[in-house]
């Protein structure tokens, strides 16, 4: 894997964690959405914001399809080290 797909693996790490913890924040431009997904159950809310790391998976999941030739098991490492990066993000900000 090319060390392009890890930067920008690193880079939707960060910018799962940014939506997650700063923009859904009571007065942030996102807290709306917040709101509307905390009223759905957890197995739905968490993949679609409510989650850190769900949010992560999700981005390297997609994400990982506009990076073109498509293999599978690079896929499967793609999104397994967004969701890792996210860990290193926690640990290293907070």
């Amino acid at each position: 894997m090319p060390l392009t797909h890890f930067i920008y693996s690193f880079l939707l790490s960060l910018s799962a964690w940014v939506f997650v913890n700063v923009l859904e924040n009571e007065d942030m431009i996102f807290s709306w959405y917040n709101k509307l997904i905390g009223k759905l159950p957890n197995w739905m809310s968490k993949p679609l914001g409510g989650c850190d790391l769900c949010m992560a998976g999700q981005f390297g999941f997609w994400g990982y399809f506009l990076l073109g030739d498509y293999k599978l098991l690079e896929h499967l490492f793609f999104t397994m080290l967004t969701i890792f990066f996210i860990k290193v993000i926690d640990k290293w900000l907070i």
